[in-house]
């Protein structure tokens, strides 16, 4: 179950990091998620920061060279991995 799940069996909102440069951060301030069809807070979304901003830019060009020497299907493989780590 992820945290997410659990956390809305709690009947509270799961506060969502933010994963840059291969760092989990948590944002300074948060925003809530509204359900449209509750009408309940379903997360706390972090509020991105021009540093959060600058820090993940840089973790981006960083990694671009190391992932255009990747072959395609590491590549893939690398996408699935990512998409494993977001919440459902």
């Amino acid at each position: 179950m992820s945290a997410m799940a659990r956390a809305e069996l709690r009947g509270e909102p799961e506060t969502v990091r933010m994963l840059i440069g291969g760092h989990w951060r948590e944002g300074r301030d948060t925003t809530e998620v509204i359900d449209p069809y509750r009408g309940e807070a379903v997360a706390r979304a972090p509020r991105s920061t021009r540093e959060d901003l600058d820090d993940a830019l840089r973790a981006a060009v960083a990694a671009k060279e190391q992932a255009a020497a990747m072959p395609g299907y590491q590549r893939a493989e690398l996408l699935r991995r990512v998409g494993k780590l977001l919440p459902e």
